[in-house]
């Protein structure tokens, strides 16, 4: 801090409107839900970390990701069948947003977009949606502060 107005103009920083305003930033959040997607659902991993598995692979119990019938429709369409990606068409991708709740921001996406809700296919431990702790630091560390240190120098300059 150079000055004492600065000093000043800092103790009165809304750091909570600060966060508001930098997750409103369209590439903030298309930066989480590309994250969410690419780095996490098309390697077949929830955001607890975990390999998602089909309910039917399971019972199967032969280690596959997707059932027998799963992988042969998968497959015959073009489709990768190693990773439980949840992307048929992309209709289900273009779902997500990211949006403002109460207690902070996440991640919501049309479960139902199909007709049928997808989660009935997998055990209620997965979590979709959001992100690994290795992601939600790279976001914190890479997207989110740079763009936090952008409004707090914008409000040192008043």
């Amino acid at each position: 801090m150079d000055t004492i107005k600065q000093f000043q103009q800092a103790l009165t920083f809304d750091i909570e409107s600060a966060i508001d305003r930098v997750m409103m930033r369209p590439r903030v959040r298309k930066e989480i839900i590309e994250l969410n997607q690419k780095e996490q659902l098309s390697e077949g991993i929830d955001a607890k970390d975990q390999r998602i598995r089909t309910i039917s692979a399971k019972e199967q119990n032969d280690g596959n990701v997707y059932s027998h019938y799963t992988i042969f429709k998968r497959g015959a369409d073009g489709l990768q069948t190693t990773n439980v990606d949840l992307k048929d068409s992309g209709a289900f991708w273009n779902t997500f947003k990211v949006v403002a709740v109460s207690e902070g921001w996440d991640v919501l996406a049309d479960f139902n977009i199909h007709g049928d809700d997808i989660k009935e296919n997998f055990e209620s431990k997965f979590d979709f949606l959001g992100l690994t702790p290795d992601n939600l630091n790279y976001f914190a560390y890479n997207i989110f502060l740079p763009e936090l240190k952008k409004e707090i120098d914008k409000w040192l300059k008043k």
